[in-house]
């Protein structure tokens, strides 16, 4: 078994190498409808991993498929919904997390397209996910970023990553997905320095609905990225108790500074949004109310004698006659300023 493993996690690098050069140039059209109907956005409570179901009538996608032991649970979601096929399978990341229970997804139910950032593991939950790729023969693409693909529906369009960050949260897909006026933004576990890739690039993260970074994690959804996207709500999935302590404090000062209104999934379990193109609707029919680009103000605090800077709400902040005052992040790190390690600003 260890051998053939191995020999689905060769195969699957040629299937990554295949789709660069032939499968990243197609729109993809599936089931394309005339008029738009009622369409939720899922956040399924995979304890401390993320998974996302995205539906309108008989279009079904799915990005990210929690851990290892949530597999089970999402085949369940799926089988309570009814759904048999999903049109289209999103991995952001290959951290068990988030694909730990992709193998079970496949197993459970047929699905069309596949979409990989083309990082490989040899962790096994990642081979095992490969094997069924290959029993199904289902080959796997790596999607063009600023295409945008048409499933049902929906309009995806990836945006990140756009180089190599360095790290497999970095390297996370990150996308939008349209429906009518509608937009939701999808980060994996992408942290600061793709955020700032994405503003000094010039995409439009604008959006409705923020999957936040990272289960909230301090290390992501900064200031700079938060006003730009103006989410009318934030979901945050993570898990109750979780080792990490996500959500970070931190992330959750910034992102109620922004106006969203957050959802955590480790309070309220299974986080379920619907619209009908226009406005997005929680579960009780209310509306989210419309946000423009947030105009939210954020300032740092050095140390003059430990040439530290902070973030505004860090518990170490220096007293008042040690304190300098920077406007922009990058004109501490130019006056030779380090960052907090506690609230890494």
């Amino acid at each position: 078994m260890k051998k053939r493993r191995l020999v689905s996690f060769v195969l699957l690098i040629l299937l990554l190498f295949t789709s660069c050069t032939y499968g990243t140039n197609q729109t993809e059209s599936t089931n394309a409808e005339s008029a738009l109907q009622t369409a939720q956005f899922h956040f399924i409570d995979v304890g401390q991993g993320d998974c996302a179901l995205i539906r309108s009538g008989d279009t079904n996608i799915m990005i990210d498929a929690g851990t290892r032991e949530s597999g089970s649970i999402i085949c369940e979601y799926l089988s309570n919904l009814g759904i048999d096929y999903l049109d289209c399978f999103i991995g952001t990341h290959p951290h068990e997390d988030h694909m730990g229970g992709g193998a079970a997804v496949l197993l459970g139910v047929d699905v069309g397209n596949v979409y990989l950032n083309g990082e490989t593991t040899t962790s096994y939950f990642f081979e095992r996910f490969v094997d069924v790729l290959i029993d199904k023969e289902i080959t796997p693409y790596i999607p063009d970023l600023g295409i945008e693909y048409d499933i049902g529906p929906f309009k995806l369009e990836f945006l990140s990553p756009q180089k190599d960050f360095g790290n497999s949260n970095d390297n996370s897909l990150v996308l939008t997905v349209k429906y009518g006026d509608v937009t939701a933004l999808y980060t994996g576990d992408a942290e600061r320095s793709v955020e700032a890739e994405l503003i000094k690039n010039g995409e439009n993260i604008n959006a409705d609905i923020l999957k936040v970074s990272h289960h909230g994690s301090r290390y992501a959804s900064s200031v700079e990225f938060l006003n730009k996207v103006s989410p009318s709500v934030a979901v945050i999935s993570s898990g109750s108790g979780n080792s990490y302590g996500h959500p970070h404090k931190e992330a959750l000062e910034r992102i109620e500074k922004c106006g969203a209104e957050i959802l955590r999934c480790d309070r309220e379990g299974t986080v379920v949004l619907s619209t009908d193109g226009k406005e997005v609707y929680n579960a009780s029919g209310e509306a989210f109310e419309k946000r423009e680009e947030s105009e939210q103000r954020q300032v740092y605090i050095g140390n003059r004698k430990s040439k530290v800077f902070h973030c505004e709400t860090c518990p170490n902040l220096p007293g008042n006659k040690n304190r300098v005052i920077f406007n922009k992040r990058e004109n501490a790190v130019m006056a030779g300023y380090s960052v907090c390690g506690n609230c890494n600003p």
